[in-house]
């Protein structure tokens, strides 16, 4: 069940599939958390969409990590702006854009997961499999997996 109410502009909904191609289309996006002392704390990052799951890595420590221990409960926006759209007056003018907003929650993860997780990542990203990691390089790293738990889209098509 989503704990938001259904979208006003729902002409603009994007269907399921329409959002899961566009995530899988994109390569950045915006991870939103809470951090320890309650402050709404967003930075952009690389992800891999895979299977109802984003994949991120990031330095083995910092803001980012600190927040995510704190409270899981994180989300992670993805947009695109595709171009303004002249009206007749200021206020009429509108944009062409999608973007998707995703809720879940996210954990560090380790291990056998996290080489599995990190070779997913980069494969994602580069568009080939990565040889094997180091340990060093394992260690000098962080691997966060968040499990979507439900996700909207709104595009504008004009």
């Amino acid at each position: 069940m989503e704990p938001w109410p259904r979208m006003r502009r729902s002409e603009r909904e994007m269907s399921r599939e329409e959002i899961e191609a566009f995530v899988k289309e994109n390569k950045v996006g915006r991870l939103g958390t809470i951090n320890a002392q309650g402050y709404p704390y967003v930075i952009p990052l690389n992800y891999v969409y895979d299977e109802g799951r984003f994949i991120f890595h990031c330095a083995p420590e910092g803001e980012k990590l600190d927040s995510i221990v704190a409270n899981p409960r994180v989300c992670f926006e993805i947009d695109s702006f595709m171009k303004i759209v002249p009206g007749e007056k200021p206020c009429s003018y509108t944009v062409q854009y999608r973007s998707v907003v995703a809720f879940g929650k996210a954990f560090v993860v380790d291990g056998l997961e996290k080489r599995m997780l990190l070779e997913r990542f980069v494969e994602g990203i580069i568009g080939k499999r990565p040889q094997d990691f180091s340990e060093e390089e394992l260690q000098g790293v962080a691997v966060i997996l968040m499990e979507v738990e439900w996700m909207t889209g709104k595009q504008n098509r004009v």
